[in-house]
């Protein structure tokens, strides 16, 4: 009896050296590394090899190595069902990252529990410093999180303005800033400004299909941030150290810009990107009776934008939710 159970044990042993894909749970967490910018020069490497995208998690040996460890494979060195390694193929179109996946996938099967009554911690860090003062306000907080970073963006309201008194809510004199954290907001770096002077209203998003940093604003030309304003975009592919020339979006919105206004997107909640990648920002103006709302959207990593069917509806400041079903969720102020 005790010699049958030994043997089975090892059996088991030699079976587990396979271990292909992940638990099913845990398996499109673990691919979605595999498929992510952290492994973005081994895809490189591996596309250039002409191997099949993208790749794949799997607990195997490799072409140089018989170590059973966590690999995100091409298509092309594993089995027609895509559960093991080919081996005898000598295949070199894997990455080893033993270490990353099986944190992914302790996460996923053991997840951290939370303790009753720390469920949130919280603790001040003076992030902006002396840039407040120069701005007399830095409002409307936007924080946007990219595989790397946390990037902050406010308005720097009332340009150069020592005072603290009243909302300085001058759009002529109005900036966005935006400052970065890569150890989850302990420490930030140095400031800097993304749009010139008169854009204001700022909203961000980071595109995982483009991988990329959308970021949105107004242009206005008089202190009224209704009248007369222009949607501005700028688009970071490097997580905010640099972004790209800045463009004018207002023609896709053209069915949105009734009246002298133009639409106005400044809450941290009007903008997402659902799960097929389609990248979606709502907005508001007071050009018609109640105020208007608008939602735009694109499937281009922000190159080109379509509106809602029916165009304006009744409403003001706003937020979007996707159900995650195909349906997207607006609530307005009215």
């Amino acid at each position: 009896m005790r010699l049958g159970i030994a043997l089975v044990a090892g059996l088991c042993a030699a079976a587990a050296v396979v271990a292909p894909r992940p638990p099913a749970e845990c398996a499109a967490a673990m691919d979605a590394y595999c498929d992510g910018p952290a492994l973005r020069q081994c895809t490189a490497n591996i596309k250039g090899m002409g191997g099949e995208l993208p790749l794949r998690a799997l607990r195997d040996v490799s072409a140089s190595s018989n170590a059973t460890e966590w690999r995100c494979y091409s298509p092309s060195c594993l089995t027609p069902d895509g559960g093991a390694y080919k081996r005898g193929s000598h295949c070199h179109m894997g990455c080893t990252r033993d270490a990353e996946l099986a944190a992914i996938l302790q996460n996923c099967t053991h997840p951290t529990p939370v303790v009753p009554g720390h469920e949130l911690r919280i603790e001040a860090v003076d992030i902006w410093g002396a840039a407040a003062d120069d701005c007399g306000m830095i409002r409307t907080p936007e924080l946007v999180k990219t595989p790397h970073k946390l990037l902050l963006f406010g308005q720097c309201r009332n340009g150069n303005a020592s005072s603290h008194s009243g909302l300085g809510d001058n759009m002529l004199s109005v900036k966005m800033l935006t400052i970065a954290s890569t150890d989850d907001g302990a420490s930030w770096g140095n400031i800097s400004t993304v749009s010139t002077v008169a854009r204001s209203v700022g909203v961000g998003v980071y595109d995982a299909k483009a991988e990329s940093v959308i970021f949105q604003y107004q242009s206005f030309t008089q202190t009224n941030p209704y009248a007369g304003n222009a949607l501005l975009q700028r688009i970071s592919t490097d997580e905010g150290v640099s972004w790209g020339a800045e463009r004018d979006l207002t023609h896709f919105l053209a069915t949105c810009n009734g009246g002298p206004g133009g639409q106005v997107c400044g809450a941290a909640g009007s903008k997402l990107q659902t799960s097929n990648g389609r990248v979606v920002f709502s907005g508001h103006n007071k050009a018609t009776v109640g105020g208007g709302v608008c939602v735009w959207y694109s499937d281009d990593g922000g190159q080109t934008y379509q509106t809602n069917e029916g165009g304006i509806f009744t409403g003001n400041e706003q937020s979007i939710a996707d159900l995650g079903n195909g349906t997207l969720c607006v609530y307005t102020a009215i």
